[in-house]
């Protein structure tokens, strides 16, 4: 988003948008300890604000957000609407 206003992402914006984050010096430190990152994405994440189940670039933000995360090749939400998943702590 620039100056509060959501423009349209495609894949290439988004996978620039999260190396950006990737080098942030806390996140970098997150990645880096022993915590387990979960992911969850709202409307936002897709690549435009409010966008819904019409948005044209739905499946490659779901596989950037995937790549972002590290989730493995062999996961099912590598294959499935959206990106929903249990875990045990």
């Amino acid at each position: 988003a620039m100056g509060g206003i959501w423009e349209q992402a495609n894949q290439s914006i988004l996978h620039g948008k999260y190396a950006i984050q990737r080098q942030e010096p806390g996140y970098r430190r997150l990645m880096e300890s022993e915590i387990p990152i979960f992911g969850v994405w709202d409307d936002h994440d897709f690549g435009e604000d409010n966008a819904g189940e019409t948005f044209p670039h739905k499946v490659e933000a779901q596989k950037e957000f995937l790549d972002f995360l590290d989730v493995p090749e062999n996961d099912s939400r590598r294959t499935q609407e959206g990106v929903y998943t249990t875990h045990t702590l």
